[in-house]
């Protein structure tokens, strides 16, 4: 009986189903979508802070080895940091307070804390951003104060310089030589080393009066007792007798460390003490080859070396030649020049193909042969820094400045470096090759572990890494 009026009922309402949804569901729908769009909105903001964070630590924390004063470092690193945050962040701009903890009123505003801290032997830099992120879709907007929310990240890398031991840099050597026919040959009188000594050659010393003489320690794959011998000895580590320089050798004044090797009946640990008799002393250190020693060596300099180039050329594999950042770089080129001042009173090597006494260049950086001529012209004072790399071919270094300083470093991993000129000089810093010579008497070649500061202030010898 009431079953038509039913049916009449539900007829008449067949609209209700559709006004019950637009009611009731679609803004449940609505506000899920739009805390979808803003909560992706949020992630992508803070993805692109965390990478700029980032990015700016590890370039801030790379500055530690820009200076040697507290003031210089600090802002170095400020600098760093500001470039690369703004590099990474489209669209917006740093805030004005520096080390701002603050978020900013501004959603284009990106604040900064930059804190510096040491964590053991390492130093540290810690990158906070801050900044607001609008909030999109219309069904946030009615709530008041939440049009935007606030958005931080956090990175800390960590900066450790690279140790001065031979065993695991080839620049803290004063001397390092290795490759094929990688002898150290002294050709003169009163040649002193300042410093330790590596090489997987031979060292040859000429002149029956010659003085020369070394402070530090050798390390090489030769045996130690055998150079009282008179006549050359391929297992010796010296493949000539000299009077004078033996007696500045005797253990009392000069470490040997010699890498494992079967000679003379005798299986030796890498880097033990030997004494004059060829007896080890010491077992202290890891047992390595010689070949393997002198491997991992050179690819430590080919990287460290690699980093250098790309932190002061714009693009590897292209020229770049600029006066007024003193570097010559040509990976398909050699150099060849001598001294000279600027009009603004900077000295260092002009190229030979271009006289131009304003562009003159301490950094060097060829694929073939460098003839730097250290010749007093037209100034009195010698370069501060020269860093002269060969990648392929040789080097000659010929210096004629009267006890003066040079600092620098000289890189030739496939060629000879040749020590040559006059008069007292003194050369500061650090020579890596496949062999070297020197017939520059009354001379001295002192390791000093700043040589790859140079006249970037930036250093190579060093690591970096995130730790947050």
């Amino acid at each position: 009986m009431f079953i038509p009026h039913l049916t009449s009922y539900l007829t008449h309402q067949r609209g209700a189903v559709f006004l019950l949804f637009t009611t009731v569901f679609l803004p449940l729908v609505l506000i899920g979508a739009a805390l979808a769009i803003n909560v992706s909105t949020i992630q992508v903001q803070k993805t692109q802070l965390q990478n700029a964070a980032d990015a700016a630590a590890l370039a801030g924390a790379s500055q530690y080895g820009s200076a040697t004063d507290t003031n210089t470092i600090t802002s170095n690193i400020n600098t760093y940091v500001r470039n690369y945050v703004e590099k990474n962040i489209v669209n917006a701009t740093i805030g004005d307070t520096p080390n701002a903890v603050n978020f900013p009123d501004d959603t284009h505003t990106v604040n900064i804390n930059i804190t510096q801290g040491t964590q053991d032997t390492a130093k540290t830099v810690t990158v906070d951003l801050r900044r607001k992120v609008p909030l999109y879709f219309f069904g946030l907007h009615f709530l008041q104060d939440f049009t935007r929310i606030n958005v931080a990240v956090r990175a800390t890398a960590e900066y450790t310089s690279a140790s001065t031991n031979s065993s695991t840099n080839p620049f803290g050597n004063a001397i390092y030589t290795s490759g094929k026919n990688a002898d150290i040959h002294f050709n003169s009188n009163n040649i002193f080393v300042d410093g330790n000594l590596t090489t997987s050659g031979q060292i040859t010393v000429d002149g029956t009066n010659s003085n020369n003489s070394l402070s530090g320690t050798i390390t090489g794959s030769h045996e130690f007792g055998t150079h009282y011998s008179n006549t050359a000895n391929n297992d010796s580590i010296w493949s000539k007798y000299d009077s004078a320089w033996n007696n500045k050798t005797k253990l009392s004044d000069v470490t040997y460390h010699e890498l494992s090797k079967s000679t003379n009946g005798k299986t030796l640990s890498s880097l033990s003490t030997i004494d004059s008799n060829g007896n080890e002393v010491s077992d202290s250190y890891t047992k390595v080859t010689s070949s393997t020693y002198f491997t991992n060596e050179d690819t430590n300099a080919q990287n460290i070396v690699n980093n250098y180039i790309k932190s002061i050329v714009s693009t590897t594999g292209t020229s770049y030649i600029n006066a007024n950042t003193h570097v010559y770089y040509d990976p398909s080129g050699s150099f060849s020049g001598q001294c000279w001042t600027t009009d603004t009173g900077y000295t260092g090597l002009m190229s030979g193909s271009g006289w131009n006494p304003n562009a003159v260049y301490t950094i060097i950086i060829v694929d073939g042969d460098i003839n730097a001529g250290m010749y007093n012209n037209k100034n009195s004072t010698a370069p501060n820094n020269v860093i002269l790399i060969s990648l392929h071919g040789n080097v000659i270094f010929n210096n004629s400045f009267t006890q003066q300083t040079v600092n620098g470093i000289i890189y030739a991993p496939n060629g000879l470096v040749s020590f040559m000129g006059s008069g007292q000089t003194e050369f500061s810093g650090s020579i890596v090759a496949n062999a070297f010579t020197i017939t520059n008497g009354n001379s001295i070649i002192k390791y000093n572990s700043n040589s790859f500061s140079g006249s970037t202030g930036e250093s190579s010898n060093y690591s970096i890494r995130l730790i947050e």
